[in-house]
């Protein structure tokens, strides 16, 4: 029973008499209500208004599985919707585009439904018609008259994808997981927007046993997740006066930032590329802050080393905004009652958990789907996996360091000793008499076996290289002209490669660290230079006597981590902002040496190394030398996106009107200052864009390559006590080789699509007379002797003989 004002009460003409008729006694009487409490008028649901829609996962199960499938806090592509009441559903589609095809209802993709049921109340009545304080409910109008609706949101349905990680499998077919429950957790109605929590199981299939690394029990094969379904209204979270940017291929190549088509039908209903529009994602420049919101983890007090570091992140963040003359700031706050799946937040997360997959931190945004304003964002960090590499590296860093204190240079690794290191262990292998015996043996048959398949897999790789590029060609001269070396002195390095890359045919990425940078701005932890961050961290504490990671104290260990931890964080943070803001990946950074920092810029960050990075967006090789903040490149691009100015040659800033091609043709004089930029589509190209590479050169970049490799033999090769050390990981260790050896590979491809391409000899002048060929070559020779050396080097045998009695 609860008391109500009848007068608040819309129950029809009954109810008004009734009003009158006892409105001189009281002005509150006791009323009997039907209970409501998930009742919602329909009016909170504004039918002819365009919601903005954004799946995203949010919390995920413990993941032993060795897949990045339940990884926490994924976010999905977003949607343009509308709401449809029908008899029995609450419906959500996504709206077709084009005026023209709109009145036929089925081109309307369904999305969503809700179950719901129409009601309304009205004041039940005597026999005479009189208002008897009792509600009831009305069934003589029909669903579409009724001005309520009850959701169960328990039978939720989901028939459209939302390409997060698990039901993105169900696209091609061949998904591994099965959906074996579903249960509705909550949702909340307001003023313009609606979030819907459901919490769903999967359970991963026996036949995908060979893909799932580290598998421990039966258990480990099922994975809950948290999905959450975000709808806001698209006028309440946009800016009424946003200009959109178009974004050509032009500009694309020049500064590189993620983008949004734009897709119409042209008058005869067909796709034509003038009917395509690629427009700029970034946030409104007119826009003076963005709030981040903390997850509550942030606030325990063994986090406050990691809550600092992230101030120190933003703030860093906040002073290359204002560098590049940009209003925009960002404000770190506490995020208590904030939900991350909320479109309308911007969230910076901390995931304790260690995830499978190995993300280290996840930045995407969330655009409108018309215009590309960037109108909220999130940054994932997953501290568990943090810990994880930190904690596997420790021990083979701290070796490595006491012996270089000893040596009186700490952070320098002598070439010459790794190359000693190499020789007599053959790539860190400890070799028994026998085994050395054995190997000198086959030395010469294996050697010219390996020369004949490294000159064989050059040679026919070349080949079919050449004849792919040969179809995809449009820019390049005919490959039959006989290039002299006065052709390649004339054409720079910059404009081969940028030929070179236009007449390659973009392909998806293969692997999964492609994969995770590009499609879903991660940060892969396995190839993160932790080994860099620990040393920067535990420089002060190497004068004392270290002991293995396993012989530390949680005291100890918790030490290491506070003072090795914000040297992951940080760099990581600042990248995954930088996609925030709209940058992507520029791999080219550390090739742009025109545009490090000086010794004495960086002195002013109060930074005492060299940093051989143009851009914080690249994935560097040591952390000891990453970019503390925004590089060059990042603030030119930003300027160039947010305030539309580039830099002239001379110094001069240059108003960009429309685009960069279109101011090249006003001014034929023009001359604009260069940047290296290459993004993850141009890897696979290009053999100096590459991932976690360093130098400016390639003879210096797959030196560094290779160098990685012997430097990570060890850790990647030998138990070092962890408990699960089998074949179930050899899969993972595969990709990761085929990755590396690719990389290093290409440089091979590369001498040997120039020679197919221009028709160049072995033996031609130019090999020698021009640098960049110069180095062309050397690059190649030093990726043959590697893989020779690979070649040469015998497996390792285990023998077991009995014990003598």
């Amino acid at each position: 029973m609860k008391k109500r004002t009848l007068k608040k009460m819309t129950m029809g003409l009954g109810l008004v008499a009734g009003v009158s008729l006892m409105s001189a006694c009281t002005k509150t009487v006791p009323y009997d209500p039907v209970y409501k409490e998930k009742v919602h008028a329909k009016s909170e649901i504004d039918t002819g208004a365009e919601y903005l829609y954004v799946a995203s996962s949010d919390a995920s199960s413990r993941d032993d599985m060795g897949t990045s499938d339940a990884t926490p806090y994924m976010q999905g592509q977003e949607k343009i919707v509308k709401f449809r009441f029908t008899e029995d559903t609450l419906r959500i589609v996504e709206i077709e585009e084009d005026a023209r095809l709109k009145s036929n209802e089925l081109n309307e993709k369904i999305l969503l439904e809700i179950p719901i049921q129409h009601v309304e109340y009205r004041c039940a009545e005597d026999r005479y018609g009189k208002c008897t304080n009792k509600e009831e409910e009305n069934n003589e109008k029909n669903w579409a008259n009724k001005a309520n609706f009850i959701p169960d949101l328990s039978k939720v349905k989901s028939p459209g994808l939302s390409l997060l990680p698990v039901e993105s499998g169900k696209l091609w077919g061949d998904s591994c997981y099965r959906e074996t429950s579903s249960r509705f957790l909550d949702y909340k109605l307001e003023k313009g927007a609606l979030n819907i929590q459901v919490e769903k199981t999967f359970t991963a299939s026996i036949d995908c046993l060979s893909s799932l690394n580290g598998l421990q029990s039966l258990s480990d094969l099922q994975s809950r997740i948290v999905y959450h379904y975000s709808f806001t209204k698209l006028n309440g979270i946009t800016s009424k006066d946003y200009k959109t940017v178009s974004y050509p291929r032009k500009d694309e190549g020049t500064f590189g930032f993620f983008s949004t088509e734009y897709r119409k039908y042209d008058v005869d209903f067909t796709r034509t590329e003038k009917m395509r529009q690629d427009f700029m994602n970034r946030w409104n420049p007119d826009r003076k802050e963005v709030v981040y919101y903390m997850t509550e983890n942030f606030n325990k007090p063994e986090f406050a080393a990691i809550k600092k570091a992230s101030e120190t992140a933003f703030a860093r963040v906040n002073q290359g905004l204002k560098d590049a003359g940009i209003d925009l700031r960002l404000t770190l706050k506490d995020g208590s009652g904030k939900a991350s799946g909320d479109a309308r937040n911007s969230m910076l997360i901390m995931v304790e958990d260690p995830v499978a997959g190995g993300p280290l931190g996840y930045g995407p945004s969330v655009a409108n789907p018309r215009t590309g304003e960037i109108v909220s964002a999130r940054v994932v960090m997953y501290y568990g996996n943090m810990l994880q590499g930190l904690s596997m590296t420790y021990d083979e860093l701290v070796k490595e360091m006491k012996r270089e204190k000893k040596n009186g240079d700490l952070f320098k690794a002598s070439a010459a000793a790794d190359g000693k290191k190499a020789s007599a262990s053959m790539n860190g292998r400890v070799l028994s008499d026998e085994l050395k015996n054995e190997m000198s043996m086959r030395n010469s048959i294996t050697s010219r076996l390996a020369a004949k398949l490294a000159r064989d897999a050059s040679q026919s790789y070349g080949k079919i290289r050449h004849e792919s590029l040969q179809k995809g060609s449009k820019n390049l001269s005919s490959a039959t002209t006989r290039w002299t070396t006065d052709n390649f002195a004339r054409m720079s390095e910059k404009q081969f490669m940028k030929l070179t890359m236009q007449s390659a045919a973009k392909s998806e990425p293969e692997d999964r660290i492609a994969a995770m940078s590009s499609g879903h701005c991660m940060y892969p932890s396995e190839l993160f230079p932790f080994d860099e961050a620990i040393a920067k961290g535990l420089d002060s504490k190497l004068s004392g006597d270290l002991k293995p990671w396993e012989d530390l104290s949680d005291a100890e260990k918790n030490e290491v981590i506070a003072l090795v931890g914000p040297e992951i964080w940080i760099p990581t943070l600042i990248h995954e902002i930088g996609h925030n803001l709209g940058l992507r990946h520029n791999f080219g950074g550390s090739e742009d040496k025109d545009n490090f920092y000086s010794a004495a810029e960086l002195a002013k960050m109060n930074v005492k190394h060299k940093v051989p990075y143009s851009s914080v967006m690249d994935y560097g090789q040591r952390e000891l030398n990453l970019l503390p903040t925004l590089g060059k490149y990042d603030i030119a691009a930003l300027k160039f996106g947010y305030l539309r100015q580039v830099e002239k040659a001379d110094g001069k800033f240059v108003e960009v009107k429309t685009t960069i091609k279109d101011l090249e043709k006003a001014d034929a004089n023009l001359k604009l200052k260069d940047y290296q930029y290459c993004s993850d589509e141009h890897v696979e190209v290009n053999p100096n864009c590459k991932r976690f590479d360093e130098g400016t050169t390639r003879t210096e970049i797959v030196t560094s390559l290779i160098e990685q490799y012997e430097k990570f033999y060890n850790l990647r090769n030998l138990r070092r006590g962890r408990e699960n050390f089998t074949q179930m990981t050899d899969r993972g260790y595969m990709g990761r080789i085929r990755s590396t050896f690719g990389y290093i590979r290409a440089f091979m491809e590369n001498y040997e699509m120039i020679k197919a391409r221009f028709k160049v000899a072995d033996n031609d002048e130019a090999w020698t007379q021009v640098e960049w060929l110069k180095d062309v070559k050397n690059a190649a020779l030093i990726s043959g002797r590697f893989f020779v050396k690979v070649l040469k080097t015998p497996d390792l045998h285990c023998a077991i003989a009995r014990r003598s009695e």
